[in-house]
């Protein structure tokens, strides 16, 4: 091409001009306008490469993660990326803040982000699940609870705003946030959402169980969970249970409930405790540890009506 020659040369000057001929023949063919963008990243110009990156984005996403890593290697600063080498559609924003949710020097530029999202009413639940996930991972549990919480609210999804739990009825089929329930199948069991979470155990194995999670954000005060169960014909000596427990260090917080073995009508468990200081997420998990008895293949349901999580003093 005559502008790779014109500037392999060291005729800077005629080569712009070259892609610039072309990119006004051709000014939505992404490649071409690619190639004067790596032109434009050689000249260390990022006003003429957010412009390109910008237009480009738009037309594909074949190139989101070049343009994103030249917008870095200038040194552009995420506010003037979203100003001005993004469009706003929200694909490409979508995918630039769930980017620097997992990369960026400073998880506030992430925040930046997902603010610009919710201006533009452009923000997802695809997006507000990965921006969470990736702050978690960062240990920047605050910041992910902020923007769940946050896409929550603007899809109008009551919870009830004092309970630190999500979709606690299971109401809900449950997202990839690790503020929602992650509930993973297994051989041996089976799990239904009716009133509740019902939990099959087929009386095949001896399982070791710790399929059903969720994460929490907490300060450190009094807190209260609350757990309305039922269950009926559940065998062993090793019954499923409740573990709530510091997801960044569980020598912090290591609680139980009791097991429940075999059969109760609906009832209430209440389990109050203090978080300590450095506590800042709590992992909630029902477990099932293996018997150690011959008879020890697990049958019965278990049925989780509901599962609730408050701050002890402002409890409704």
């Amino acid at each position: 091409m005559l502008a790779d020659y014109a500037n392999l040369k060291g005729r800077t000057e005629d080569a712009r001009t070259a892609l610039n001929r072309a990119v006004e023949l051709a000014p939505a063919t992404a490649p071409i306008r690619m190639r004067r963008l790596n032109f434009c990243v050689e000249m260390r110009d990022s006003v003429c490469a957010l412009k390109d990156g910008k237009v480009i984005l738009k037309l594909t996403d074949a190139y989101d993660g070049v343009i994103f890593m030249y917008y870095t290697a200038l040194g552009v600063r995420v506010e003037d990326t979203l100003e001005s080498g993004l469009p706003e559609s929200g694909r490409a924003m979508r995918r630039f803040a769930t980017q620097l949710a997992k990369s960026a020097n400073s998880p506030s530029e992430a925040m930046l982000a997902w603010d610009r999202l919710r201006t533009l009413g452009q923000a997802d639940e695809a997006t507000a699940c990965g921006i969470a996930q990736h702050l978690v991972l960062r240990g920047e549990p605050a910041g992910a609870w902020r923007v769940w919480k946050e896409f929550l609210s603007d899809r109008n999804i009551k919870e009830g705003s004092l309970n630190l739990l999500t979709n606690s009825e299971f109401k809900r089929n449950p997202t990839t946030s690790p503020f929602d329930w992650s509930i993973r199948p297994q051989p041996g069991v089976s799990f239904q959402r009716q009133n509740g979470l019902q939990i099959r155990f087929a009386g095949e194995t001896n399982l070791a169980f710790l399929n059903v999670i969720q994460m929490s954000y907490v300060q450190p005060l009094q807190h209260r969970l609350l757990l309305d169960v039922s269950y009926e014909g559940i065998t062993t000596n090793r019954g499923p249970f409740l573990r709530l427990v510091d997801a960044e260090n569980p020598a912090r917080l290591n609680l139980k409930s009791e097991m429940f073995q075999g059969s109760s009508p609906r009832r209430r468990i209440e389990l109050n405790f203090t978080v300590p200081a450095g506590t800042r997420l709590v992992r909630l998990q029902l477990e099932r540890t293996p018997s150690e008895k011959f008879d020890n293949k697990i049958a019965g349901t278990l049925h989780l009506h509901r599962i609730a999580l408050f701050e002890a003093a402002r409890q409704l």
